[in-house]
Order: structure tokens, then sequence, then C-alpha cells
């Protein structure tokens, strides 16, 4: 018998994996064998440091209760094996919900872009369900390092295939895909290539122009590179994190790799570590749903895989009509996650349509920011460039020969907090008064309609944008947090209420009938504006007569 040394050398690795390749189908042809891979052989749920095939089922059955052509041998060419109780995967996009204490996503905006940050399509499912996942990290172009790009799993983008994701045009936000207006939303750019088989899933999102982003990863920090993972990793059970919109920042251990299913092959599995918070009872994930996209990385900061799944807990085979498998010797469930090799999501993407030649983007300091070349940029109106000026950290345009330029259809300014945590609480201090609910169901019912017009519409958007439109939405959004600000008396020395006028004009000249009828009845109801701040725009709504314009 071949000697069975711990501490395997290079040859004998070698001819392990030749005998898994060899015997992968044979095994799994097995019933009940739903993935063969490489690792270490456990006794007692705990690794020996022996060189196994490690033989997935869904259940370990006593050995007499098993017909001779369904037995799994003890080695195959002097390769051990060791069977264990682990069945099915189950993709980890959200929704569904799942087993963890905290029932929510990370919902923070984070600009410049880093890894490990929730993302979501502008896409929903005939049931209304939006779906949503982790930007796992960024990648950049081979050929120009400030394009940047977004990775995550395919099934993120389409919903596991239950929404028509379309290529170029389909839009991708962060922390949400919710488009408030051109001047201000959370779209980070447009879903570019990908694919889902049960060989591979994964997609990336093609950053717009003047976007910012960072190789970082939340929680993790500088990303360094990559690492593909081999199986002396998965032999020496090597430690990994990932950092998920879900379950956040979790660390765990690489048991297989070169997991071979019926469609699958060179899958990773990663077993979770033990949390010292974990309550009894409580399942022990590495990944879970909101997870997909998420990237593993080693201990210096390498990117080693693509999360896009995780095995079936108990209570999900017993759902399903099967029978659960025996708890570990410790009682502590924890159910696998499952991750594709860099290598070949990379590969994937220069081999697919279109083909793209992509890199795991890399950073030396916290301080690297990366600007999308080609987004165009607005003036500054000169009353508001001490607003701009007293905040040059946060300013998130540019200083030109012309003045302070501040990028088109993006946020002036880095998020102290989500957007929708913005326009949350304006629309709750508006609705305390009839005038101000009435605006914000004129928004409601219309803001389709007017992102469009400011979208597509020429003649709309010029008029909003030279009449300082873009820029007072940006000061009210900053006057939440800072209450101390004011409207100006003019932008770009025309009377802030002639800017407002004109562009009610237009925008009932361009709009449908209904949206036209009550941008009239709306202006009725708005207060004066110039010299006031948020506080004192609120009382004047609230001290509006009610019933005005016909609205109570």
């Amino acid at each position: 018998m071949p000697d069975r040394n711990l501490e395997p050398d290079s040859a004998r690795i070698a001819h392990a994996e030749q005998v898994h390749r060899d015997a992968a189908q044979r095994l799994l042809a097995i019933p009940g064998v739903s993935m063969v891979a490489l690792g270490s052989k456990e006794t007692g749920g705990q690794p020996t440091g022996e060189l196994v095939i490690r033989v997935h089922v869904a259940n370990k059955r006593p050995l007499e209760e098993i017909p001779p052509d369904e037995v799994i041998p003890a080695e195959i060419d002097g390769v051990g094996t060791d069977v264990i109780e682990s069945d099915g995967i189950v993709l980890v996009a959200a929704p569904p919900g799942g087993i963890v204490r905290d029932d929510s996503t990370d919902d923070k905006t984070e600009r410049p872009l880093k890894g490990g940050t929730r993302i979501q399509p502008a896409l929903s499912s005939a049931k209304g369900e939006r779906w949503e996942g982790t930007l796992g990290c960024l990648l950049w172009l081979k050929s120009n390092h400030d394009v940047g790009y977004a990775l995550t799993n395919q099934h993120v983008i389409d919903g596991a295939g239950l929404v028509a994701a379309t290529k170029g045009s389909t839009e991708v936000g962060q922390p949400t895909s919710i488009s408030s207006s051109s001047c201000c939303n959370d779209i980070i750019g447009v879903y570019r290539a990908g694919e889902r088989t049960g060989a591979d899933d994964q997609a990336v999102v093609q950053l717009r122009a003047g976007t910012t982003w960072q190789a970082q990863i939340l929680g993790i920090g500088l990303v360094s590179g990559t690492r593909s993972l081999s199986t002396a990793d998965a032999l020496a059970r090597l430690p990994v994190r990932k950092r998920g919109a879900r379950t956040r920042l979790t660390g765990g251990v690489v048991t297989d790799v070169n997991g071979v299913s019926g469609t699958a092959h060179n899958a990773i599995l990663i077993q979770a570590n033990d949390n010292p918070d974990r309550k009894p009872g409580e399942l022990l994930f590495f990944d879970e749903h909101g997870d997909s996209g998420s990237a593993v990385v080693d201990d210096q900061n390498r990117v080693c895989g693509l999360v896009f799944a995780r095995r079936r807990t108990r209570a999900e085979i017993t759902a399903r009509g099967g029978t659960p498998p025996a708890l570990p010797p410790d009682g502590i469930e924890r159910p696998l996650g499952v991750a594709w090799p860099i290598a070949d999501v990379l590969a994937r993407f220069a081999a697919g349509t279109p083909s793209l030649t992509l890199e795991v983007a890399t950073a030396t300091s916290i301080d690297e920011v990366h600007t999308v070349p080609g987004a165009a940029r607005v003036a500054v109106p000169a009353e508001l460039a001490p607003v701009v000026a007293a905040e040059p950290a946060a300013f998130l345009g540019a200083v030109a020969a012309d003045g302070l330029r501040a990028p088109v259809g993006r946020p002036w300014f880095a998020a102290d907090r989500p957007l929708s945590e913005t326009l949350a609480e304006v629309r709750a201090a508006l609705e305390e008064s009839a005038a101000g609910r009435y605006l914000t169901q004129l928004w409601q019912r219309h803001r389709v309609e007017v992102t469009r017009l400011l979208r597509d519409d020429r003649r709309v958007a010029v008029t909003w944008h030279r009449g300082g439109g873009a820029a007072l939405f940006q000061l009210l959004s900053r006057m939440v947090s800072r209450p101390e600000l004011a409207l100006p008396e003019t932008v770009r020395g025309v009377p802030v209420q002639d800017c407002v006028d004109a562009f009610a004009v237009v925008l009932i000249d361009r709009a449908s009938a209904s949206l036209g009828a009550d941008v009239r009845q709306a202006r009725e109801v708005l207060p004066d504006l110039p010299g006031r701040t948020l506080a004192e725009l609120v009382a004047a709504l609230d001290a509006m007569p009610i019933g005005v314009g016909g609205h109570a």
C-alpha cells in the first residue's frame, strides 16, 4: 500500500489529482453523491492532514444497507476516500431570506466604490421582487486602470433567471437601484458581461463615467493581487475571508478544491470559523442570501475566488423531503460556502461575448482613488461655490480654469448617509403639512416621467441645468445634515424664483397632460425659496392654507 505521508510531496499530490479526475464521474454516478473534491480526511469532525478524495453525499448509510455497486471504495488507486455529509447547493443572492441573526443586508452607500458592498440591478421579477447581492471586488481593464468594473454573480443580475437582463443597458446601483433624479441616484453602471451555467456564475458591471472607486474591500483592506488555490491549500485548511452585504465579514478555511458535480467543475468549498457571539443552536454561515458575488481572499488580501452559493442546511434538506445529516460532534451546523476560482472567472470574461481582458484591481495606498474617465461636468454656480469650497474633502467635482466643476448626473458631495435615508428624512418633514404631503404625492406619481424627461429631453435638461436645478437639488440634499445652510437668492445672477418658474414652464410644455396639470397646482403650493433653510421651508409649507390648489 502506498505511503500516506501526512505531508505529501508534489508527486503524491499530482497522483491524487489525477486519480480524482479519473474517478470523479464514476463516483458521481453513485446515487446520493453530489460532489467529488480533494481535501483532508476528517475524523470526529477534525481534519487529519491525510490527502483524500472527499465524496459529498446527502446521507451516510450503514455499509450493510448499501448495494455492492453503490459502495464508495475506501481508496482508489492508492488514494484514500472520505465520505462527507453535504447535500446540494443554494444560490445566495437575495431574496429569499436566510437563517441569520440580522435579516437585512448592508444598505450603506460607498463612494468611492469599494468591494464587499450591496448592489442591486434595476430589474424586478413578476412578483415585484428586487434581487440584490454583493459587489465582491473591483476589476480594471488590463489596458486602462481607470476603467473600472464591479464583480458579482450573474444570478444577482438576473434574479437566477427570473428577469431578463440586457448586456450594455441593464442598470445596476449601489446600494440600491433607486434613481431619484438625473442629478443624484444610486446607479453605478450597466451590466456588461456574464453568464450562468452549472459550471460558472459570474458577471461584471461596467462603471459609468465619473464614478470614483478604490481597489479595497470593506473590513479587509487593500487588494494586493490574486491567488490560485491548490490541493495543498485544501489539505492545509488555508484560512480565508470574505465581506458580503448580508453576513458582512466572515472567516473560514478551505476544505475542498477541484470540486466536481453533475455540471460544475473546479469548485472551492469553505467552512466557516466558529464565532464567540454565536447563540445556542444558531448556524455558522460563511455566506448567506445577499452575499452572492463576495470575493474570497487569503491573509495577504489576494483574491482567490468568487462566492456564488452554499451547501444546503439540514432544515432545507428536510423541507425538500430528504433526511438531514447528523450534526457534527460539536453540535454546530456549518453549511459550506461555495466559490469559483478567480482565475477561472477572469478567463471566462476573456473568452465570453463581449471579450473583456480584465484583472483584479490592486492598490498600495488607501488614498488611491480611480475616476472612470469621460464624465460630463457642469460649472458650479458662483452663489454655491462658498458652500462647496468650505468642504473641499467632501466635494466630488474638480477645480478647472473657470472655477469649480461638478459631475452631471452624480452626487456633488461624498455621502455621509445613504441617499435613500436623506430623501426619506426630507419626505417625512414635508408630510407634516398638507401642502408638503401634496408635493410628495406628486413626486411619487410622476417621478418616472420627470426622470425620463431630465435624461432624454434636451430642452428640459438644458433648462434644468442652466437654471441651477441640479445645484439646488444638491444643496437641498446637503441641508438635511447641515441645517444652517440656506438656499441662495440667485443662481448665476438670476433670482431663484425665476429659475423655478422657467423650469415649470418648460416642464408643462414637454410633459404629459397629467404631469403638466399637477405642476401648475404645485407652483401654487410652493412657497418662496430664496434665503430659506430647510426648517424654514418646512414651516412655510405648514403655513400654507389647507386645501390650496384643490388639495388638502
